[in-house]
């Protein structure tokens, strides 16, 4: 017999289960993580909202549809965190920022549209670093999400809160956005499952961007089948997000095999391992290992123009972000986050030919990660090359040297939001101190499959996946 008080405990595809054969309802399911947000968030600062009210209702909504046989699949009244940047009807969307901390959304993003006609509920509006300009989650305005491994410890990543309340068991996944590795550097430091897709995969509207050509929505979930049901739902392509792909929708969940048989893996021969832990590298290099013994083929490769790519991406990444926070700055200068402004401020300063070449750049990058995925399957590098660095810690110790722990943070992951490639990041071991080691594999463009099924293969092979004591 299953506690309701346990209930926060499942993944989605357990509690799926449960509520599909009527042994526990959506109302059930709400109420054990409204407890559980209740009894933990003071530690970890999820959320900007919490949507108590709103949850209940939406759960009772989903009981009755379910009790009359209209059962929508394994979202169905399951409750999802969404990063405060997308917008929801009836809600307020404050983007980490004072500037929108009282403003009411007027309609629903298409992304969130779709978890909404899959059964999902949202359950809270996430915290996250303002606008998205940065990868600590520290927030001066809602205050940082905290580590659930170390409340000491940052969640990392411009999605932190999505990332705390998924490893805390607070929601049952979340959707966080992935400029520079927004998604995979809290699923990386939290020890949780999180995946970019292709950029255009999931639609952007009605949410605030920082990077016109850079930012991707994706999902994070305690395992890979959790992340192939919520992209299964959200990848498709929106007529109203001009960037928007169009391509085939895949049912990632339906599809899901453990398989990495005949799989080729490359593993970058520099810039990936010039500056990382020793426990972070040993880590990485055990989940290569388990890799090959499943049957993969895994070899050095060398990445062109690898090193230059993340000067490239600042200038990108800069330029547009002033041009669309542009109004911000303008009439709301004093009530930035110093870093959002810095980098607005910052932007100004590109001129148009260093966009132009930047963009040039950009392509030659793209054409050399391409010529490489016709000689592999899948890369292979860490998600990140540090452990959670702490709330306020300025310096780490790596080899012996002072590292700014900051840059570190999107240092391995952004030249893949540069090039649109999709990425996952996965949980391959846990430090001496007990805080989790994120494996970053990338794949060709659209083969998102391919991530979550070596990804599958890898979680079966080993026991990562842990719930950490709070």
């Amino acid at each position: 017999m299953t506690r309701d008080s346990d209930l926060w405990k499942f993944t989605i595809t357990e509690a799926a289960r449960l509520i599909q054969s009527k042994q526990i309802s959506p109302v059930d399911l709400i109420k054990s993580h409204l407890d559980r947000i209740k009894s933990t968030e003071k530690q970890l600062n999820s959320f900007i909202s919490v949507l108590s009210e709103k949850s209940l209702e939406e759960a009772k909504i989903a009981e009755k549809e379910i009790s009359s046989g209209n059962y929508k699949g394994p979202l169905h009244g399951m409750p999802i965190g969404i990063k405060d940047l997308f917008h929801e009807a009836q809600t307020k969307t404050t983007a980490g920022s004072k500037i929108y901390g009282s403003d009411y959304s007027t309609e629903t993003s298409y992304m969130v549209s779709q978890l909404k006609a899959d059964g999902a509920i949202t359950i809270g509006k996430t915290q996250m670093h303002e606008f998205g300009m940065g990868a600590t989650s520290l927030n001066p305005h809602y205050g940082p999400s905290r580590n659930p491994w170390d409340n000491s410890k940052m969640t990392g990543g411009s999605s932190g809160g999505s990332g705390s309340s998924v490893a805390s068991r607070q929601s049952k996944a979340a959707i966080g956005s992935d400029t520079g590795g927004s998604v995979r550097i809290p699923s990386a430091l939290c020890g949780i499952v999180g995946i970019k897709p292709t950029f255009g995969t999931i639609s952007r509207s009605a949410s605030f961007a920082m990077s016109w050509s850079q930012d991707t929505p994706g999902p994070m979930a305690q395992n890979v089948t959790d992340c192939a049901i919520i992209l299964k739902s959200i990848a498709k392509h929106d007529p109203s997000d001009y960037n928007s792909a169009k391509f085939t929708p895949v049912d990632y969940y339906k599809d899901l095999k453990a398989s990495v048989d005949n799989i080729r893996i490359g593993i970058p021969d520099s810039f990936f391992f010039d500056i990382i832990d020793e426990e972070v590298k040993k880590a990485v290099f055990e989940a290569a290992a388990v890799l090959k013994s499943l049957g993969a083929e895994v070899f050095e490769v060398k990445l062109e123009l690898i090193e230059k790519s993340l000067d490239i991406s600042t200038i990108i990444i800069n330029a547009e972000a002033s041009e669309i926070h542009s109004k911000d700055l303008e009439n709301h200068a004093s009530e930035l986050d110093p870093g959002s402004r810095w980098r607005v401020e910052l932007g100004n300063f590109v001129s148009a030919v260093d966009y132009l070449r930047a963009q040039r750049a950009r392509s030659a990058f793209i054409k050399g990660l391409n010529t490489t995925f016709e000689k592999v399957d899948l890369l292979l590098t860490p998600t990140m090359p540090v452990l959670a660095p702490g709330l306020d810690e300025k310096e780490i110790l790596i080899k012996g040297k002072k590292e700014d722990p900051l840059p570190l943070l999107s240092r391995l992951t952004r030249p893949f939001n540069l090039s649109g490639h999709p990425a996952i990041s996965l949980p391959c071991g846990f430090s001496n101190s007990g805080l989790p080691i994120g494996l970053q594999l990338v794949a060709p463009y659209f083969k998102e499959q391919s991530l979550l099924d070596v990804g599958l293969s890898f979680e079966n092979a080993t026991d990562w996946i842990r719930q950490p004591s709070l």
